[in-house]
């Protein structure tokens, strides 16, 4: 587990292709935030066969990386997690983006996250 490296956070890369609900189950044990990545080919303009679909799907993803955020986020502050300072209450992060990256995908995520993203 990448916990044994570092403590202050659990990370989960989206390559990992572990469910997330493991990842919220060893952040809510160890009592610490939740990071989750959003990967460089989940967002590779030259893996979108349909635009739209594509933009369907990464919302989704979004939404899903939200809610486990916010579920670690309640859990452990009602367990006495106080600190208010990065990396609380967790993220949502890029990978990787490049000019390869499609930025249409890359606006649908940040949209999400903003109208989502409220503890």
């Amino acid at each position: 587990m990448k916990n044994s490296v570092c403590r202050d956070y659990v990370i989960r890369l989206a390559d990992d292709r572990v469910p997330s609900s493991f990842y919220v189950e060893k952040a809510i044990e160890y009592g610490i935030p939740l990071f989750m990545g959003i990967g460089a080919t989940q967002i590779d303009r030259h893996g979108i066969a349909d635009l739209q679909l594509a933009r369907r799907d990464i919302k989704t993803v979004a939404i899903e990386h939200v809610d486990a955020i916010r579920t670690v986020a309640r859990s452990i502050a009602n367990n006495g997690y106080e600190s208010r300072v990065p990396p609380w209450p967790g993220t949502v992060y890029f990978e990787d983006v490049c000019a390869e990256s499609s930025f249409a995908l890359i606006e649908v995520i940040v949209e999400t996250l903003l109208a989502e993203g409220n503890l």
